[in-house]
Parts: structure tokens; C-alpha cells; sequence
């Protein structure tokens, strides 16, 4: 049944798309079906009727809800890697505790004194403090981000953001302002199209001022857009179509406002935006007759003016002329610029008369989506920062490479459009055009499946892939995506479901800002585990010592405990809300299944357990066999040199290429607040009575206070020592190898 009159549909979508009758290839995809309306979008403008096809689970609305209820995450990074570590510790304690028990009953021990002991370590040892820890950081992480426009709906999405390798993009509203402006207008003069640029908003040729005025007045009367009168700038609450509004804010700056323009000549009768004939017209009555203003695609609206506005009058518009304008208009259509052809004629019979006929033009206007302010810079810091930014749109492919080359996407190398046909079965492709896929950085024409296929490609290439929406079509992909980042401002209800993080701002920025409390909390949670872990080892190690010397146990269990109470909750804690440090961003991301702790680490957490066991046995055997002190005030001190030990050990945990003291531990009050409590509670067992007594502490005196304090610091100051060298070679190895510091 044909249409009476051609609605305008938006497809989950920002811009609205023309529906007609005309059948389109079988394989064409989604956007391309013109002769389809879907369940879900809304007509803006028009009226049909139509032929249900499909109800349902079968329609393409149902179809994404599917695919999105079937599209599951596995477990996150995070929750993998602390079950390969928790894995880990638990068979690396229980065999370290089989091996004591075992020394301890060789050596003749008590054998009561030696299980409690071993009880204590393997509860020690084992930092069940961590995923609390952990949490604590991701919350922490989560907070300070939505302060940055940027609100978190799942806890892990904040540490899985500081993996992401490739940031899958919109281009409308991420990389663009999404508020499309009038960038130029083309007016005919002595038979030539002369530009004049609306950079700022203002055209600029005063020799062109009344053509130019002329032409605005056509492009703001013809138009069904309404401007806010009361709100401006990004923020504005206009309605109507967006190359429509450009128009009336070029019109507006040069003082043709459309309310006042209707006033002076009414609107008589309009003919809607016909997509066969691809013009629009409205009728105006003025003081000598009426006049049609007409605007519409360049080849259209050319080849139906008889005549061209100029300075000196009206020319007739040769042959030659039409084609040289139409070709000027297609190359700016491949730089990215939408034009539109500006034309009038007077009017006899508005509402008989066939208003595209015998028609004057007044030129064309160039409209484009700019590029978001700092947009470019903030691309090289991604770039810098070891993550790919891949742009996805819905777009012509030269508009789509026009945009990319304008904010340098891909830096100084070639931008590479692909359609998102080639991504249909891009998963059992040939290797060779997996690798063309994967190096392109330019995806037009694309639809809800293509992004499917595009996340789940470069999954499989071991990337961890951030995916941004914000259309109804756009669900599956963001939950199929390691993380899936949905724009709150312009984004859908269905995007925000399916998302792990929705940005308030809808701004690339916030992105970035968000991988970079990724990469902190990463950062912290693997310092507090070498903390906690480097802390526990030197216990086992100080015990084994002991047990192997044929000395006292050199920690009695409740001492043990009581060390884990405060070392590994309010230190650890601390390092958790570390702000971390800015050359984090300057560093590549760690790859997708790298542990917590890599062999690097693990030698780390060896060297300073070794590092803070040594002082306390230094202590011990000088109490007992220098000084002859008791047993028991023997084991008080080494009890509290390894306490004092381990508080100071937190400033170990600095990065080596910061200074001593201009680092993120030192800047952190958290940590200083933690250091005032642990030394507090380390007094109070000294100083309080009956808590001295639960712990068999034995007061240490001003020479075992004095040897206390003086071997708790060797650990940090060598420590320190071993951080100022390996900053030094890593900084000598940059300059050699020409990386930024």
C-alpha cells in the first residue's frame, strides 16, 4: 500500500532516516533497509501504512534483546587473578608449614608451642584481608570517578578499565560535539561559488552579504526546527533535525531569527522532505506575492534551477556551470561535509503549483559535527598511553574518514576506512583478512552484529576491548565487551542496562580518566599484596631461623596475630587509596592474563622478606647472646623490631622512578593516619598491662628501645637505597632507548 506521506524514523539512534517504499537488496544491511521500519523507533515526522513482517521475539528489537540476555561475561580479570593467587598461597603456606612442623619435631620443640606457632603463621601468612582490601579500593575507585562524570554500575569494570587495550568508539557525540554547525556557504557570483566561511558562527565577506543573507533566509524559513529561546550552547533543549537547527543558528547569528522571520513572511502551505525528489519546500507570503524557499541534496535541487542569485542580479545557470557546482559539492561531501543546495522562486498558486520547477539558486551550505575541543590532544595521550582508539559509526565512509583524519586517529599513519560488511563472519575468515580487520582503525556503515563480530575478533587477539554506546542497538555489544561504557546524556535505557560504566558527560575524557583509576587500583591492590606478603614471609622466615639456630621461637602465636592485625589491615588499607602517579599513562597496558604478581614481583616480595628478617634476628641473637637478656625480653624485641619494621617497610612500596619524598606513598594522608594507629597499638602493647600480659610482652628498657627503633630501619633505608639505583638504571635505559620519563 503506497505511503501518503513518507515518515522520517530514528533507529535507536541520534539522528533520524528517511523510510520509503523502494525495495533494497536482500543482503543490505540494517541502516540500508530503507523500506523497513522496526519495532522501537518513533516517526518524527510524516505518515504510511505498512505491512507488519515480523512480532516478537522475531523483530530486530526482539532479535537484540536476545542476543543481549544471551551475551554473558566469564569471570573478570580481577576475580581470576586473586583465584590464581589465593590458589597459590594456600599450597605455597601448607607446605612451608608442613616443612617447620617438621624441623621444629626434628630439633626436639615442644611440640604444643610449635603447632599453635605454625597455626598462627599459616593464618598470618594467608592476607585474608585481601579481597576486602581489594573492595575497599574498587569502591574507593568507583567513587572518585563518578565525580568525573563517569558512574560505575559494576564493581569489577573499574579494575578491568586499567587493562583495556583497545577502545572501540562512536564518533557522534565522543569524538564530535554531536551539535552539527553550519561550517561554510558557497554563494554563485559572476558565475562562480564563492566561499565564505562560518568557522565562528558569523560569515565574514562583507562583499557577499546580501547573497549570504539572502540564502540563510531560505535555509531558516524552510525548516521545521525550533531553537530554544531561552537556553544556548551544547546544553540547549531545541528540537528538530540537526542539519535543520545548524541552519537556524547560522541564521540566528547573523540576526534572522526564525520567529521573527514568520512574522514578516507567514508560512503559507509546506511540502514535507520527499525522499524520491529529496527536496523540501515552504510557502511565505510577502508584501509582493508569495515565494517558495526550497532546500535539499545539491544534485536535486541543481538540476531543477533555471536561474543563479548574484550580486548584480539574476544569471541564467549554464550546463557546465550545474555540473562544475555539483562536483564541487560531492568533493566536500568526501572531506565529510554535508551540503545542502539553497534555492527560491516566486509563487502564483501555492497550493496547485509544483514548487520544483524553474527555480533560483542561492548556493550551498556546508554543514559539519566539529570535532570535540582537545579531542586530538586527548587522542595522543591515548595513543601514548599503549591503547588503540577504534571509531564505529553508522556513517558514510568518507564522512567517517574525514572525521578520523581531522582528530588524527591514528597519529602520523594512514586512517583505513572498512564497511562493517566485512566483519559478517570475520571470526572463521582467513588469517589474512583478520589481520586487515584488526589494523584498521575506521568502521562505517556498521550494525548491531558487525560490533558482535568486531569485539569478539579483537578478544580473541588477546585484546581486553572497552566498547561505548548509546542506541537501543547497541546492548549486546556492550555486554559482550570486556567493559561496555554507555552515554548517559544522549544514550538509551537499554545501553545503560547493558553497560558497566555510564558516562554523565558523555565525553572521551572521562574514558581516559576512568583507565587511569583503572591502572592505580591495579597499581595499589599489587603494592598492599607485596606488602602483606613481603611482611608475612619475613615471619616465616624469622621462625625458621629460630627453629633451624636451636634459638626460642622468636614469636610467640598471640604475637603473630597481633601482627596481622595491624599490619595487614590499616597499612594495607592505606596503600589501597593510594591517588597513584601520573606515569602511569605513559606506560603500556599490562597484558590480559599477567598475574598480580609477575616472577619480577615474587623476587621482590623474597628480597625485602629477607631485607626485614634479617634485623629482627640480628636483634634476637644480640638480646640473648651480646646483652644475655631473658628469653623472654629477647623475644619482646624482636617482636617489636619486626612491628616497627613492617610500618616502615609501606615506604618501599613507592614507584622507583619517583623521589623519596615527592612519591604517592608519601603524599598519601591515609598512610600517615595508618602509621599513627599501628605505632599507637604497638605502644599500647608495651605500655598497657593486661594487654602486655596476653602477649608476654616484657618491657624492653631504653637500650632494647634503642636497638628496636635503630634495626627497624635498616629494611626502608636499604630498601630505598635498591629503589634509588633501579630508578636511575630504568631512567639511563629510557634516555638510551629515546622513551619519555
Amino acid at each position: 500500500r503506497p505511503m501518503a506521506r513518507q515518515p522520517t524514523l530514528a533507529h535507536g539512534e541520534s539522528e533520524p532516516a528517511a523510510k520509503g517504499t523502494d525495495p533494497v537488496p536482500k543482503e543490505a544491511s540494517l541502516s540500508q533497509r530503507g523500506c523497513m521500519a522496526y519495532r522501537g523507533t518513533a516517526v518524527t515526522d510524516g505518515s504510511g501504512a505498512g505491512i507488519a513482517v515480523a512480532t516478537g521475539s522475531d523483530t530486530e528489537l526482539g532479535i537484540l534483546a536476545k542476543q543481549t540476555s544471551e551475551t554473558k561475561n566469564g569471570l573478570t580479570t580481577l576475580e581470576k587473578r586473586l583465584a590464581r593467587l589465593g590458589h597459590r598461597l594456600i599450597w605455597a603456606t601448607l607446605i612451608m608449614s608442613a616443612l617447620l612442623t617438621v624441623m621444629a619435631i626434628a630439633r626436639g620443640k615442644d611440640l604444643l608451642g610449635v603447632v599453635e606457632t605454625i597455626i598462627a603463621l599459616f593464618v598470618a601468612a594467608i592476607p585474608e584481608g585481601l579481597p576486602i582490601v581489594a573492595t575497599v579500593a574498587l569502591a574507593r575507585g568507583m567513587w572518585r570517578m563518578a565525580g568525573k562524570n563517569a558512574i560505575v554500575r559494576r564493581l569489577d569494570a573499574v579494575e578491568t578499565l586499567g587493562a583495556v587495550t583497545v577502545i572501540c568508539t562512536d564518533k557522534t557525540g565522543t569524538l564530535t560535539r554531536n551539535r552539527i554547525r553550519l561550517n561554510r556557504l558557497l554563494l554563485p557570483s559572476g558565475g562562480e561559488l564563492k566561499e565564505v566561511g562560518f568557522d565562528d558562527g558569523s560569515g565574514k565577506d562583507a562583499a557577499l552579504d546580501g547573497l549570504m543573507e539572502e540564502a540563510l533566509r531560505v535555509g531558516v524559513l524552510c525548516s521545521n526546527a525550533s531553537l530554544d529561546p531561552d537556553v544556548a550552547g551544547e546544553e540547549d533543549s531545541s528540537t528538530g533535525d540537526p542539519l535543520e537547527l545548524a541552519l537556524l543558528r547560522a541564521g540566528q547569528s547573523r540576526g534572522l531569527k526564525r520567529e521573527e522571520l514568520l512574522e514578516t513572511y507567514p508560512e503559507v502551505t509546506e511540502r514535507a522532505f520527499d525522499p524520491e525528489k529529496k527536496m523540501m519546500a515552504t510557502c511565505h507570503q510577502a508584501e509582493e506575492g508569495f515565494f517558495w524557499a526550497v532546500k535539499g541534496a545539491p544534485e536535486a535541487v541543481l538540476q531543477v534551477c533555471g536561474k543563479s542569485a548574484s550580486r548584480n542580479g539574476e544569471k541564467d545557470l549554464g550546463g557546465a556551470t550545474r555540473e562544475e557546482w555539483k562536483k564541487t559539492a560531492d568533493e566536500l561531501a568526501e572531506k565529510g561535509v554535508r551540503i545542502l543546495a539553497l534555492a527560491r522562486k516566486k509563487a502564483e498558486n501555492p497550493e496547485e503549483e509544483d514548487p520544483y520547477h524553474d527555480l533560483v539558486f542561492f548556493g550551498l551550505a556546508g554543514l559539519m559535527d566539529p570535532p570535540r575541543a582537545g579531542v586530538e590532544e586527548l587522542i595522543g595521550r591515548i595513543r601514548g598511553a599503549g591503547i588503540r582508539l577504534i571509531m564505529i559509526t553508522g556513517d558514510h565512509p568518507g564522512t567517517a574518514g574525514a572525521v578520523a583524519r581531522s582528530v588524527h586517529l591514528a597519529g602520523s599513519g594512514d586512517i583505513t576506512v572498512l564497511e562493517g560488511t566485512v566483519l559478517e563472519g570475520i571470526l572463521e575468515a582467513p588469517e589474512t583478512e583478520k589481520a586487515r580487520v584488526l589494523d584498521a582503525s575506521v568502521f562505517a556503515r556498521v550494525d548491531p552484529g558487525n560490533k558482535l563480530d568486531l569485539v569478539a575478533l579483537h578478544q580473541t587477539n588477546g585484546s581486553v576491548v572497552a566498547m561505548t554506546g548509546d542506541g537501543v542497538t547497541d546492548g549486546p555489544s556492550l555486554r559482550k565487551a570486556d567493559v561496555g561504557i554507555a552515554m548517559g546524556k544522549k544514550g538509551t535505557e537499554v545501553a545503560r542496562e547493558a553497560a558497566g560504566v555510564i558516562l554523565t558527560d558523555d565525553r572521551l575524557e572521562s574514558i581516559f580518566t576512568g583507565i587511569h583509576y583503572g591502572r592505580v587500583i591495579f597499581r595499589n591492590i599489587r603494592r598492599f599484596i607485596i606488602f602483606l606478603l613481603s611482611g608475612n614471609a619475613s615471619q616465616i622466615l624469622i621462625v625458621g631461623a629460630g627453629i633451624m639456630a636451636w634459638w626460642p621461637l622468636p614469636l610467640k602465636p598471640l604475637q603473630i596475630l597481633y601482627l596481622n592485625i595491624i599490619g595487614d589491615v590499616f597499612p594495607a588499607l592505606a596503600l589501597g587509596m593510594g591517588k597513584g602517579e601520573n606515569i602511569l599513562m605513559r606506560q603500556p597496558p599490562r597484558p590480559r592474563d599477567e598475574p598480580f604478581l609477575t616472577g619480577r614481583h615474587w623476587m621482590n616480595v623474597g628480597g625485602y622478606s629477607l631485607l626485614i628478617a634479617a634485623p629482627v634476628l640480628s636483634v634476637l641473637a644480640l638480646s640473648l647472646f651480646f646483652f644475655g637478656d631473658p628469653p623472654a625480653r629477647a623475644v619482646t624485641m624482636s617482636f617489636l623490631t619486626l612491628a616497627f619494621a613492617r610500618l616502615w617497610h609501606v615506604f618501599n612500596m613507592r614507584d622507583p622512578s619517583s623521589g623519596i619524598l615527592g612519591n604517592d606513598i608519601v603524599r598519601n594522608p591515609y598512610i600517615w593516619a595508618a602509621l599513627a594507629i599501628c605505632a599507637g597499638l604497638l605502644a599500647a602493647a608495651v605500655f598497657v598491662p593486661p594487654l602486655a600480659m596476653v602477649l608476654k610482652i616484657d618491657p624492653p628498657g631504653k637500650r632494647g628501645w634503642a636497638l628496636i627503633l635503630g634495626f627497624s630501619l635498616i629494611p626502608v633505608l636499604l630498601g630505598q637505597a635498591t629503589l634509588i639505583v633501579r630508578g636511575n638504571l630504568k631512567k639511563n635505559l629510557d634516555q638510551k632507548n629515546g622513551n619519555p620519563a
